[in-house]
């Protein structure tokens, strides 16, 4: 219900509303996307677990646009949130593997490279197989996959994401979409780097602050 609610405050412009029902609907959802963060404590790295609950509470807000029970075998909205913010975060934690995988030795050209072992996600949210399993089960299929999630997340669009982001500083809203793929292909902090001619850890200190404000702007709308 508040999935529809959500929708017809959108359609009719009434933001105040909007935001109200989303405030709910987030109430709902955060103690189980804060668990589904709680799981990559171990694969998440250097991203904080706050970082990858935000990853997740993006998701969950993209998804009211796109979400139809009809077309997901009657799959609740909640379950469809989690699967989408699963994949996200592991499509998160890989890219952020890809800006970090080279060791130093590597980097100083006095070791061989060594490609980072690629994190795959399971390919639907009832399957209850092992990580071994998982992972050889659903490598081929999850890579064919990931240009089409690529696509949708970098497509999707949340009015209310999108009126946070406004909201801030010219860098740190092109920060935070090129990270997450916001309105463009989606890139890791070393690409951002190279791009903007800075260092590495300079992006990850810009990053950590667009996050902070953006969860501000977000504060008292979603969390």
């Amino acid at each position: 219900m508040l999935v529809l609610a959500i929708r017809g405050c959108r359609a009719s412009g009434d933001a105040q509303s909007e935001r109200e029902y989303s405030g709910q609907l987030m109430d709902v959802l955060m103690p189980e996307l804060r668990k589904l963060a709680c799981d990559f404590d171990k694969s998440r790295g250097s991203l904080s677990r706050e970082d990858l609950v935000q990853v997740a509470a993006m998701e969950a807000v993209k998804a009211v646009d796109t979400y139809q029970r009809s077309k997901r075998g009657e799959q609740s909205f909640a379950t469809w949130v989690k699967w989408r913010a699963h994949r996200a975060i592991m499509d998160q934690i890989r890219l952020h593997r890809a800006d970090v995988c080279l060791p130093d030795r590597a980097q100083r050209g006095k070791g061989k490279w060594q490609q980072a072992v690629d994190l795959v996600s399971k390919d639907a949210p009832e399957q209850e197989l092992s990580r071994s399993a998982t992972r050889k089960n659903d490598e081929r299929r999850a890579r064919e996959a990931d240009s089409l999630v690529s696509v949708l997340i970098a497509h999707e669009r949340s009015v209310l994401v999108q009126r946070a982001l406004a909201e801030l500083e010219p860098q740190q809203e092109e920060l935070l979409s090129r990270i997450y793929g916001i309105g463009m292909p989606r890139e890791g902090t070393r690409a951002v780097a190279t791009r903007w001619g800075m260092s590495r850890r300079r992006v990850d200190e810009l990053l950590a602050q667009a996050h902070d404000e953006l969860r501000a702007r977000l504060s008292g709308r979603l969390l």
